[in-house]
């Protein structure tokens, strides 16, 4: 028998499943750090599941973790907005709105990283927004979970107020080819789409090296996407604790507040889990520097008699979690640990208080405890 340190339930092993620490979406990592034995599959699939689909389409975390979706997954992929809790706005130099329906998505070129705008049909549907590029619709033709994933979206009731395409070429013609393209790929799920060559919308983008993209975005942190951060927070301090020996901790009343706030009791308010969101570093580099990195960071520490964890997505908006008490017996200096997640490397590494330890490549597999803030 183990026991859900969420719904607190006592079930039979089988009823359990391996938990990822940091979401799949968000990468996948070497000596990834997953929980054995702790969430059972009922709050896995039925509790969590669906939030984690909200925040990765319908957050700025989530915004960018789609735009690195190529980098982070290797392969070809699409995108899906909500755009309910976060807005966001596109503009490519001097170019007004003509980028503003598409998605960008970031590549590697030349060992840097870059903005791409790669030919995709955008589909409206009533509740989002999904973009496609054409290499996803020829990777569909052979990848069967993709295609029907696609069929979904695909319906042959969408109209053509539905769907928009960009071709992004060198030349209009070379463009209109890249319409048509699409256009054929659509016919296969049986949409009729003959484009409308008089309405298409050419610019002359020019030197693309010299050319400036800004993207922002507004954000309103809603109280379902609390809880996915709260949850990650409390799926690494269970890890932490589960390597020290000290599983046990998470069941103590110190995380009841927290728990019902993750499960959504509603007797919990945002604000007092969710107790700062900030845009600072919470690595520093060897000079005492914020650090920019294209990484996640996880970390906790006592604050005041409280345990604090503080998180980041791609060196992004850091916030700041109140998980509760601190537990008896470890209010100490030492008490803490961190990490740094790199999807696009896919390795991870401890961090440290003190900046000279970033870095220090001890065994990750060993790196997880309770008394790592050195």
């Amino acid at each position: 028998m183990q026991r859900c340190i969420y719904c607190l339930a006592e079930k039979e092993d089988e009823c359990f499943n391996r938990e990822h620490v940091m979401p799949e979406s968000f990468g996948t990592f070497e000596n990834a750090p997953v929980l054995h034995g702790t969430v059972c599959m009922v709050c896995n699939s039925e509790v969590f599941q669906l939030l984690e689909h909200e925040f990765k389409e319908d957050t700025d975390a989530g915004v960018f973790c789609q735009m690195f979706s190529r980098l982070i997954k290797r392969k070809p992929t699409q995108a899906r907005l909500r755009g309910k809790n976060t807005q966001l706005k596109k503009r490519f130099s001097m170019l007004d709105d003509f980028f503003s329906d598409v998605f960008p998505f970031f590549v590697v070129e030349d060992d840097r990283i870059k903005v791409a705008f790669i030919p995709q049909v955008i589909v409206q549907k009533p509740d989002f927004l999904v973009y496609i590029p054409i290499d996803v619709l020829v990777l569909a033709r052979t990848d069967t979970k993709l295609r029907k994933r696609l069929e979904s979206i695909l319906t042959r009731d969408l109209e053509r107020k539905d769907i928009k395409m960009f071709g992004g070429a060198d030349s209009l013609e070379d463009g209109l080819e890249m319409i048509r393209r699409i256009a054929a790929h659509l016919a296969e799920y049986g949409i009729e789409y003959v484009p409308d060559e008089a309405k298409n919308k050419y610019n002359e983008v020019g030197d693309v090296s010299k050319q400036h993209f800004e993207m922002s975005y507004q954000v309103t942190l809603t109280q379902e996407a609390g809880r996915v951060l709260a949850k990650i927070a409390f799926n690494y301090f269970a890890k932490c604790a589960q390597d020290a020996g000290n599983v046990e901790l998470v069941f103590e009343p110190y995380f009841n507040r927290l728990r019902a706030f993750i499960m959504g009791d509603g007797t919990v308010e945002l604000k007092d889990v969710i107790t700062n969101v900030e845009q600072k570093a919470i690595i520093k580099d060897l000079d005492g520097q914020d650090a920019s990195l294209v990484a996640h960071v996880i970390n906790f520490e006592a604050v005041n008699g409280d345990l604090i964890a503080k998180m980041c997505f791609f060196s992004g908006t850091v916030f700041t979690i109140n998980m509760g008490k601190v537990p008896a017996g470890f209010d100490r200096a030492e008490f803490g640990c961190g990490h740094a997640f790199f999807p696009i490397d896919q390795k991870i590494c401890p961090i440290s208080a003190n900046p000279a330890r970033i870095g220090d490549a001890y065994s990750v597999a060993k790196s997880f405890g309770l008394l790592n803030r050195l």
